[in-house]
């Protein structure tokens, strides 16, 4: 690729496989853990008195992790459009906050969910690597030749489905910056691999951090 080391083309592949088996393992205990909470709740009826107490147990894990109370949807695509990072700390959060909310009978699927975890670990995955774009400029000044401001950043994915939804996404995101090709990539991949939808995960998550 014209512009861009080989080194950098080695990470961009290196990424696309981790953030793709990063977020297809994600889905897996996603819905494990949501299974296993309405199973539990199903068993037990009398858990769904306890749905103030597991509100209340939210609320205390969310500070505990150092993450706003007022965390949603919106605010992470603002988030990503805004090319912030991403706090790791969100998927265990959103996890464990959507398994409380089901054992106490609260009406929450796995989608948001899976697009919280999928921007926190896609995030998470690409810090390592300190990618640079292999084409054109992040916002910040970084180059692919390595000129210019920033360093850090993220690629494409792997792993069946989710590898090409995220590949696909990162793209799109990648005129962003550094955290928004991150996110939007890891959210693709946690997308298709719960939906087994790769290209509709990545309109999807286009249309959600760039339109």
């Amino acid at each position: 690729m014209k512009g861009a080391s080989s080194a950098q083309v080695l990470r961009h592949g290196v990424f696309a496989v981790a953030v793709g088996v990063v977020g297809a393992a994600a889905s897996v205990v996603l819905c494990l853990v949501v299974g296993w909470a309405y199973d539990l709740v199903c068993a037990h009826g009398w858990l769904l008195y306890l749905l103030p107490i597991f509100a209340v147990a939210s609320l205390l894990l969310y500070r505990a992790l150092r993450l706003p109370l007022d965390t949603t949807t919106h605010t992470v695509i603002n988030d990503i459009c805004a090319d912030r990072p991403i706090s790791p700390a969100l998927a265990p959060g959103i996890l464990l906050g959507t398994a409380l909310s089901i054992l106490g009978g609260a009406s929450v699927g796995k989608e948001a969910a899976a697009l919280h975890m999928g921007a926190s670990l896609g995030d998470l995955v690409a810090r390592p690597l300190k990618l640079r774009p292999l084409t054109g400029i992040w916002k910040g000044g970084s180059r692919a030749d390595g000129a210019g401001g920033t360093s850090g950043g993220d690629g494409a994915v792997g792993s069946a489905g989710a590898s090409k939804g995220a590949g696909n996404a990162g793209g799109a995101a990648a005129s962003g910056g550094v955290h928004a090709y991150a996110a939007s990539c890891g959210m693709a991949a946690c997308f298709a691999a719960l939906f087994f939808a790769p290209l509709g995960s990545t309109a999807f998550v286009i249309e959600l951090s760039r339109y």
